[in-house]
């Protein structure tokens, strides 16, 4: 009896086309094959280099748009000075009266 179960599993192991131990051989060489023909570590490769070139040119916009966003804070609060005017007036006559004293002391000598 055990003899006759042990054939009949021995058989189902060897048996032709439909054994374990063929489908065993055909599933290790299908994974070899998809080993050697993967090319799943070069998409993954080329994913992140793609990645890192994205991060690269994301880090260097947001370096971009601080600069302008500081930009524009300083120029806003420069415009929304009240005194602005009266700033530029003083600065014009501090220049007027420095190129003043240089005309005079250019024609004296």
């Amino acid at each position: 009896m055990l003899n006759k179960e042990k054939s009949h599993l021995r058989q189902l192991l060897h048996e032709p086309g439909t054994g374990l131990i063929n489908e065993n051989h055909d599933l290790a060489r299908q994974i070899n094959k998809r080993q050697m023909f993967s090319t799943k570590d070069e998409q993954e490769k080329q994913r992140r280099e793609d990645e890192k070139k994205r991060n690269t040119r994301i880090g260097k916009l947001n370096d971009e748009i601080i600069r302008l966003d500081t930009l524009v804070h300083s120029e806003r609060a420069r415009l929304e000075d009240d005194n602005l005017i009266d700033k530029q007036k003083q600065e014009n006559m501090t220049y007027m009266s420095e190129y003043s004293k240089i005309e005079i002391d250019m024609n004296i000598a």
